[in-house]
């Protein structure tokens, strides 16, 4: 999609010199229909409690620009039990650890436009956290969508939804992606 995170990642690779072919549920502009596939629940158990979440058609935006569009633009480090598995929580924890993902801070930092994360976090006598947030602004994806639209190494599909993605026989790149248009449902292959 091109949200914050796809648009970062197609401009980082593009700008190595790969091929990108950027596809995008929704259009520059907001088409109800398209936001409603984002209709549906989320349920999970929390220790005891069954939670049910119903507003992923609000958090979710199926647009060009993506969630930089309704993001308040607030950020912080990850902190170490956020990788850790928890008994309550199922399929929880995570294959690498906090020092693992912490040297691409840095370069995360740089790309947000924000300090560098040092000092994540700090617990006084009183055993109170104190975390530090930053704000990125949001209008920096802005500049991406701009880049985006003009670089000759990226292919950008608007209004279609991946159903599926093919790899190659040596699983290194995509051979080709099965698709729906996002407005009328319609299938179509691109290779």
């Amino acid at each position: 999609g091109a949200g914050p995170d796809g648009l970062t990642i197609a401009a980082e690779l593009a700008a190595a010199n790969y091929k990108i072919a950027l596809v995008e549920s929704g259009f520059v502009e907001k088409y109800n229909s398209i936001q409603n596939l984002n209709q549906g629940s989320l349920v999970t158990k929390y220790k005891t409690e069954i939670i049910k979440y119903n507003q992923l058609n609000e958090d979710r935006i199926r647009q060009y620009g993506g969630g930089s569009l309704i993001w308040g633009g607030m950020v912080a480090p990850l902190d170490s039990e956020d990788f850790t598995h928890r008994n309550w929580i199922p399929n929880s924890g995570w294959p690498i650890s906090l020092v693992q993902l912490s040297k691409y801070y840095n370069k995360a930092s740089n790309l947000l436009g924000i300090p560098y994360f040092d000092n994540i976090s700090s617990r006084d006598e009183s055993y109170l956290e104190t975390k530090k947030f930053y704000y990125v602004d949001t209008n920096r994806f802005a500049n991406k969508l701009k880049i985006i639209s003009n670089h000759n190494n990226v292919r950008l599909f608007l209004g279609v939804t991946v159903k599926n993605i093919f790899s190659d026989t040596s699983n290194k790149s995509v051979a080709y992606i099965e698709c729906v248009n996002s407005l009328s449902g319609c299938y179509r292959d691109w290779e």
